[in-house]
């Protein structure tokens, strides 16, 4: 007679039983053990092996040569899981870091995605800041009030600005036209001279080509967000704008792109710049961008989030309708009124060489379609 089990040594017994009798047998398995080590950090977590809860997550393991499943579990962390078969005289080394629930739903996201016409979004995760500006500070204008704000949901942003020949995808007769002598119809150049509503409506047919749900609707006779917001391709708020573009380098924000002081210290972005003197009234001095009107997009570095023109190039249209509310509270994910006539707009462009309109929180507004003012696409992960 042969008994075997896995991770036990195989048994063998010869057997003689008497016709028309019983015969008890009492045998024991010798286990064939292996060496399983693990390292787990942070420390605290807690052990489960096969179900059976262990005294501590960091040891050195004796278990059976058979499958087995490793549990390592800690308060606020995502769970971990090793399937492992340990081998006699060859010992395994695990050494496990266990994520918090929300490094492992970063983790868990793509960082980026690409539109149905090849446009390129990079994943921005949320956090909290202050947006506006202090009454004391240098160039602040009335409508830059201060506000606290949660950003709690996972969103994309467009890495560039939409182009001339991503937009005309969707309406084959526009034209960008011209801002002097300057000639802004080029291919690779941001989109401009498109009504807030045109934006939207751009963002609405992306959406229908990849089967995501519309992020706006039509409501008597108005463009309106559909409540909840979706996942729907969108403009992005003015908070979502600001977090991306002033607080990607870190918690302490500078007053322009560039630093705290006039003028740039580089040729780092797109402004007014020498060659634009006959086409409008202030430029930066000694600057020289090469470009008298639009850029190329993606022709200057990208700031630390890794998106292109958030300062210079074109000024871009936002989601929100345009307010000058003080809030009592801070705001969590705020998209702006629910109505108005007029739109944020956020963002230097070409044609700015003005220390107040190059500080990040300049805050301009409109309603028609403008030669200095395009915009970039944003939509919630999920």
């Amino acid at each position: 007679m042969r008994l075997t089990k896995p991770g036990y040594e195989t048994t063998e017994r010869s057997v003689v039983i008497e016709a028309a009798s019983d015969a008890q047998l009492n045998l024991t398995l010798q286990p064939v053990l292996g060496i399983v080590n693990l390292q787990v950090t942070p420390a605290g977590a807690s052990l489960v092996v096969d179900g059976q809860a262990q005294a501590t997550a960091s040891s050195r393991l004796e278990l059976t040569a058979a499958p087995h499943i490793i549990s390592i579990e800690l308060a606020g962390y995502q769970s971990q899981q090793i399937k492992v078969t340990p081998q006699p005289g060859l010992p395994q080394q695990f050494v496990v870091e266990l994520l918090t629930e929300a490094e492992a739903k970063l983790a868990s996201i793509a960082p980026t995605t690409t539109t149905a016409i090849g446009q390129v979004l990079t994943l921005i995760q949320p956090g909290a800041f202050a947006m506006g500006a202090n009454r004391r500070e240098p160039g602040r204008r009335a409508n830059e009030i201060e506000k606290q704000v949660q950003l709690r949901r996972f969103y994309y942003l467009g890495t560039h600005e939409v182009t001339n020949a991503q937009y005309q995808q969707f309406d084959n007769l526009h034209d960008s036209g011209m801002l002097g002598r300057a000639l802004l119809t080029g291919s690779d150049r941001p989109v401009v001279n498109v009504a807030w509503e045109d934006a939207v409506a751009f963002c609405n047919w992306l959406s229908q080509q990849q089967g995501l749900a519309s992020a706006y609707e039509l409501i008597d006779n108005h463009w309106q967000a559909v409540t909840p917001m979706n996942t729907g391709y969108r403009l992005p708020t003015e908070a979502e704008w600001i977090w991306a573009s002033r607080y990607a380098a870190g918690p302490k924000p500078t007053r322009f792109p560039w630093g705290d002081a006039m003028p740039p210290v580089a040729i780092e972005a797109n402004y007014a710049d020498e060659s634009a003197k006959t086409m409008v009234a202030d430029v930066l001095t000694g600057y020289t961008d090469h470009f008298r009107g639009t850029a190329p997009v993606g022709s200057f570095p990208a700031n630390p989030a890794g998106l292109f023109d958030m300062a210079g190039n074109v000024s871009e249209w936002m989601h929100d309708y345009y307010a000058q509310n003080e809030p009592t509270a801070v705001l969590v994910d705020p998209s702006g009124p629910i109505s108005g006539e007029r739109h944020v707009i956020k963002g230097s462009n070409y044609t700015h060489g003005r220390f107040s309109e190059l500080r990040w929180t300049f805050r301009d507004f409109g309603q028609s379609p403008r030669p200095d003012v395009g915009f970039r696409i944003s939509r919630y992960v999920e």
